[in-house]
């Protein structure tokens, strides 16, 4: 773990088999509503749910008490980006949140930095 002022990071933060799960979700879904250059999204308050995700929700409620304080999951989001190098995705910004959690699903192989 790498922790920087509020901002901790964490490699190998899932499990082997919940990282299968919300990947398979992710490439799965076919709730991407949401189009734009580059990439499409989907959200949770636009049909993106599963039962694996609620479940995952509260595993996270009961494995970081500390963090999350109890602050319910009241927004999720998957992207899927386009491959073309052009292609930059969204830009960096800060999302309003009390907690905020971004786990990346790409596979490390993938990986082309």
């Amino acid at each position: 773990a790498y922790l920087r002022g509020s901002v901790l990071s964490i490699d190998s933060f899932l499990t082997p088999a919940a990282l299968f799960n919300l990947r398979s979700l992710a490439l799965e879904s076919t709730t991407f509503w949401d189009a734009k250059v580059g990439y499409i999204g989907s959200y949770l308050d636009d049909g993106l749910s599963s039962p694996w995700l609620d479940h995952l929700s509260r595993e996270l409620q009961e494995r970081l008490p500390r963090v999350l304080k109890g602050e319910p999951l009241l927004q999720a989001w998957f992207y899927k980006y386009d491959s073309e190098p052009a292609s930059r995705g969204i830009k960096v910004h800060a999302d309003l949140a009390a907690v905020n959690l971004n786990i990346w699903l790409t596979p490390d192989e993938a990986n082309l930095s």
